[in-house]
């Protein structure tokens, strides 16, 4: 027998509808993994989140998170969109002031839910930030966004549930000249985010 389930598109990072990140949340109860990646891939968005029961009476929820292609421990927009639903669709309440708790694979996180100006606004705090060195070398992060070693000062992994490469370039003049080569980003996982200081 087939049951209905709900999908909402959620537009997480703004009020205006159709601007924002876009996020589907589906009612996952019952699904298995294949499934739910499957829909993931139907839903053509960058993420799916799939609400389910919590594992501890005291949170709000837990969910899992697809992209079309595999499932990730933790992204920030599913999780304020999961949280748009529970506390809209779903009337999920907290004692006064208490966060919903929004289980992952990467921890419990707290996302706050409030009002501004007439709309709601959510407030997440994700787990601590863990670093670790990169084990890609500094040439190679150079040559894959058209830079030499001289303009990337330093490159590490950081992650508060998926591990992100992020290069500090020397200086803004650098990040100007940055041509990012695709052939040569597929060889590092998950790309490059490069930042500088003194931008104005």
């Amino acid at each position: 027998m087939t049951r209905e389930r709900r999908i909402w598109h959620v537009d997480a990072f703004t009020a205006t509808p159709l601007e924002g990140n876009p996020a589907a949340v589906v009612e996952g109860e019952g699904l298995s993994a294949d499934t739910m990646q499957r829909i993931a891939l139907n839903q053509h968005l960058s993420e799916t989140v799939f609400l389910l029961p919590p594992t501890d009476a005291a949170h709000s929820a837990h969910i899992r998170i697809f992209t079309p292609g595999t499932e990730l421990p933790f992204a920030g927009h599913p999780t304020v969109a999961a949280a748009h639903i529970l506390s809209t669709e779903r009337n999920v309440r907290t004692a006064h002031g208490a966060p919903l708790l929004i289980e992952t694979q990467a921890g419990v996180i707290p996302v706050e839910v409030s009002q501004e100006n007439g709309a709601p606004r959510y407030t997440m705090t994700q787990v601590a930030p863990e670093f670790r060195e990169s084990d890609i070398a500094i040439g190679t992060i150079a040559a894959s966004i058209g830079l030499e070693s001289r303009d990337v000062l330093r490159a590490e992994f950081v992650s508060t549930g998926v591990a992100w490469l992020i290069a500090q370039i020397a200086s803004l003049e650098a990040m100007m000249r940055v041509r990012p080569d695709m052939t040569a980003l597929m060889n590092v996982p998950m790309g490059i985010s490069i930042f500088c200081v003194g931008a104005q």
